[in-house]
């Protein structure tokens, strides 16, 4: 016949228990126990049949505060939606810039091409070598401008992804069978 078993918790007596039920019912190592047949209550550390079962007990805890140190490396949640909306604001004007930019290049060589398919006996267009100067030092402007502000843009896109990465991480982690419920970071 299976003992039943009778917990402490919190200054206040539980039970019946089978000894499946013992871990779930808040049973730790200090916990007085008691079952039919014993004088008195006793810690459950000092009883041997425990002794497995403790070790679970001991190894979910260990479990439990790897994941709580885990859980205290992540970043701020308000960090990260900060990295990811300045990252969309910054994408608008970059993408705006880089298609100027190109468009006044094209039009910076359609420029030069036409001022260079002149014939030989026409006279030489300073205006459109000016032209073609303005053109091409605004194309390349704009275009470098964009180019380092989707270099900002591609650096907070990685912060973000590495942020979420790490949370990832610690809620689905490789190896361990830690049940970590999503509430806890909500």
């Amino acid at each position: 016949m299976e003992h039943l078993y009778y917990l402490i918790i919190d200054e206040e007596k539980c039970g019946p228990y089978r000894k499946d039920e013992l871990l779930d019912a808040g049973m730790e190592s200090n916990t007085l126990v008691w079952y039919a047949g014993r004088d008195g209550w006793i810690r459950a550390d000092k009883l041997v049949l425990f002794d497995e079962l403790l070790k679970q007990e001991r190894k979910a805890i260990k479990q439990k505060r790897k994941v709580q140190r885990k859980i205290a490396q992540l970043p701020d949640p308000e960090q990260l939606r900060k990295w990811s909306r300045t990252a969309i604001m910054v994408n608008m004007p970059a993408g705006a810039l880089y298609v100027v930019g190109t468009a006044l290049l094209i039009a910076a060589l359609i420029v030069y091409i036409v001022g260079d398919s002149r014939g030989p006996n026409d006279p030489p267009s300073q205006m459109l070598s000016i032209v073609t100067w303005v053109l091409f030092v605004a194309g390349t402007l704009a275009t470098g401008v964009a180019m380092v502000l989707i270099g900002i843009e591609l650096g907070l896109m990685a912060a973000f992804t590495w942020g979420c990465r790490r949370i990832v991480r610690v809620l689905s982690p490789r190896g361990d069978k830690a049940q970590i419920e999503v509430r806890t970071f909500i």
